[in-house]
């Protein structure tokens, strides 16, 4: 693990105090050669895991101009740098998540409700989806797509009055969605009503797409400047950017006459967002908006006009803003600036500024604003707290594979810094958003690397902000000296990982599946208390209580070649001796789910105390037993489940029917890639292919109407 030393360093390329040192760029005696050897002296600012602290605007300004100047140093020696995509180091990308203390996915036993709602990791904190349902109404997302037989040009969001008990849902109303540069809207909340039974407003956010084109010289630095504005550039354009995010809530009280009620637009790049109640926490990042359209400068003369450009930006200029209504431009740097790492020098730069804006969706106001300089490209939220970081990867082993992570309290509608830790690893490329947890104040953490001899590794880390150090220290990990036994056997990655309360559930594979049950009941000595080997692979687990888990991934054949989508039910009761209840497996090796890589495709609904009902969406091939590559599509559509018998010791999970939206006996493939969705509300079942909705009775999917 790295930890840099806080060093004072002199002053390059910014003006100190007043000094003449030869360092400073605000001079015009400088040539395009000492520029250069002084941008050469800039060192990005690394990944770190010391506390932060609050900058001067002086040292806030000196990161985010050094950060320009590094890119500014890529494109001059001729690499290909995007514009605003400098970055120091090899970044990995921490995946949305969420987690809360002692909450748990609903079960047949604490149902609140007689309708689904968005499968979120844990209860409590809501997350973002194209569909979302209040009882009543069905809001459904569209991107600018085939609907029927015509196109339609622009994205809307439908609004569908549904009737459970005759298993019907008929559209009242539409809301177009200009898109003008703005990218498709997938992102929906509910904004609840205490007063009324249903929503009283819906939320939208989504993120402005701007193309940029710019050029790169085909030559040197080197060369003349003559030679080098005689040379032909290439072109690397247009490039898609992020340049805003905006956040939308339509007046739905009355469905049938939706109206705009309130808008934000945040400058930056959306990273991701949660709702705990009516708040919503909306995390960006943000590049400066530079002076000039391209990096490329390789006559002396660009170079010095650019430095010039660089060095006479502002700090407002800098830093984003945010406007209401339309209205005037409000900085989104709060009064006490932005947080920097402690560690930071004058040498290093960083032009990314990350944002954790606060909004008071009901009462249509932002109430806070949190200001980082530091790399983020993830998040991780409870009721209490969230957390922000990002992986440095180095060369992927232990000793250079590390994870940071920085702590944010959630209260009183607020979001307020708190500490900072590291661990060994990455989050992986499977399911990394699962692979963190908040526990009694504790956070939960798999990481995994690759040993001497590269192969994977995965240990688990306990991590508790114990004191008023800023430091999150780890307190407790997996593989241990008292406990040296691997999590995985060698060559097995990580698919699927699920915390409950004291339990931890890691799926391992390479060509079969090894269910790890861990308990985690102290947090200083985490152990293996049980482990379960079977074909296939798990890509979701669900806990249903403390008896059971629902498991869907892919079953296996003995060379570890996928043959099939599998849905498992496993008995946990005895953590020793986890155990295959029983499952059951669909389609050919080519069949594949959304509910794969994005688990709010997944569908729960608790009927009683005895039964869980659940949907998830499949596209199912089938395989040609002779050959690896040839398959044939079947058909697209939801595949019906339940679970009966959790109230005693017998529950056992079956079939009870699928719902087809599409098949071979009249198209060739499938319309719609990643957008199915299911409700399931008392014995209806609402189905959402695309844009387009499929509705039946709980006991006879076979005869849906659709598509509406």
């Amino acid at each position: 693990m790295k930890y840099m030393a806080f060093a004072a360093m002199s002053c390059l390329l910014v003006a100190c105090g007043g000094s003449s040192d030869d360092t400073t760029t605000d001079r015009t005696d400088l040539n395009a050669t000492d520029l250069e050897a002084r941008y050469n002296k800039l060192t990005p600012a690394d990944l770190s895991d010391s506390p932060l602290k609050y900058a001067t605007e002086a040292e806030l300004e000196t990161l985010l101009k050094n950060g320009i100047r590094l890119s500014l140093r890529q494109s001059w020696h001729g690499a290909a740098f995007l514009y605003g995509l400098g970055r120091g180091v090899d970044d990995g990308v921490m995946l949305e998540s969420s987690g809360v203390e002692n909450a748990q996915p609903a079960t047949a036993s604490d149902a609140t409700s007689n309708y689904s709602t968005t499968n979120v990791q844990v209860n409590g904190v809501d997350e973002a989806d194209h569909i979302k349902y209040d009882g009543k109404h069905l809001f459904v997302s569209t991107w600018p797509q085939s609907r029927g037989d015509y196109w339609q040009s622009e994205a809307e969001i439908r609004i569908l009055a549904t009737d459970p008990i005759a298993a019907t849902a008929t559209e009242v109303a539409t809301i177009p969605v200009v898109q003008q540069g703005w990218g498709g809207l997938s992102e929906m909340y509910l904004v609840q009503s205490e007063q009324a039974e249903a929503a009283s407003g819906l939320a939208t956010v989504r993120s402005a797409v701007e193309l940029m084109y710019f050029d790169m010289p085909s030559v040197n630095s080197e060369m003349g400047d003559e030679a080098a504005q005689a040379s032909t550039a290439i072109w690397n354009g247009p490039v898609a950017m992020e340049r805003g995010v905006e956040v939308s809530i339509y007046d739905v009280t009355d469905p049938a006459n939706p109206n705009k009620a309130w808008q934000l637009v945040v400058d930056g790049n959306l990273l991701g967002s949660r709702k705990i109640g009516n708040t919503l926490y909306l995390i960006s990042n943000y590049y400066p908006h530079l002076p000039f359209p391209s990096l490329a400068a390789a006559a002396a003369k660009q170079k010095l006009e650019k430095e010039a450009e660089v060095a006479a930006m502002t700090i407002a200029e800098l830093t984003p803003n945010y406007r209401i209504n339309d209205g005037e431009p409000q900085s989104l740097v709060p009064p006490e600036g932005c947080l920097i790492s402690a560690d930071n020098t004058e040498a290093e730069g960083y032009m990314q500024l990350h944002t954790v804006t606060v909004v008071d969706l009901a009462a249509q106001q932002v109430v806070d604003t949190l200001c980082l300089n530091t790399q983020v490209y993830g998040l991780y939220s409870s009721l209490e707290n969230l957390y922000l970081g990002g992986t440095r990867y180095g060369e992927r082993h232990w000793g250079d594979s590390y994870t940071v992570l920085h702590k944010i309290s959630l209260t009183d509608g607020s979001a307020d810094y708190q500490a900072t830790g590291s661990v060994p690893g990455s989050l992986g490329w499977s399911a990394p958003s699962f692979r963190m947890d908040e526990y009694q104040d504790d956070l939960r953490i798999v990481t995994s690397a690759v040993d001497d001899q590269w192969q994977p590794e995965h240990r688990l880390f306990v991590l508790r902000d114990s004191d008023a150090s800023g430091q999150l220290d780890v307190v407790g990990q997996l593989p241990s000296d008292a406990r040296p036994d691997p999590i995985g056997k060698p060559g097995e990655d990580i698919y699927s990982v699920r915390f409950q309360g004291d339990r931890g559930y890691i799926v391992t594979f390479q060509r079969t599946d090894p269910l790890y049950v861990l308990d985690l009941a102290d947090p200083a000595d985490p152990r293996i208390a049980g482990a379960l080997e079977l074909p296939g692979f798990s890509t979701y687990l669900h806990p249903i209580g403390d008896n059971y888990m629902f498991g869907f991934g892919q079953d296996a054949d003995e060379a570890g070649r996928a043959s099939g989508l599998k849905v498992s039910l496993f008995d946990v009761g005895n953590p020793a001796e986890p155990a295959v209840v029983n499952e059951l497996t669909f389609g050919g090796r080519h069949s594949y789910s959304e509910a794969q890589y994005d688990h709010r495709a997944l569908t729960f609904l608790a009927s009683g105390d005895d039964q869980l009902r659940i949907a998830v969406p499949m596209t199912l091939h089938s395989q040609d037993s002779q050959t690896d590559w040839y398959y044939e599509w079947l058909k697209t559509g939801l595949e019906l489940f339940e679970i009966n018998g959790l109230a005693g010791n017998d529950a056992e999970l079956t079939h009870v029917g699928s719902v087809t939206a599409e098949s071979n006996s009249t198209k060739q493939h499938p319309s719609f890639y990643g957008y199915d969705r299911s409700v399931i509300h008392d014995e209806a079942l609402f189905y959402i292919h695309g844009p387009e909705v499929w509705s039946s009775l709980w006991q006879t999917p076979e005869t849906a109407t659709g598509p509406q």
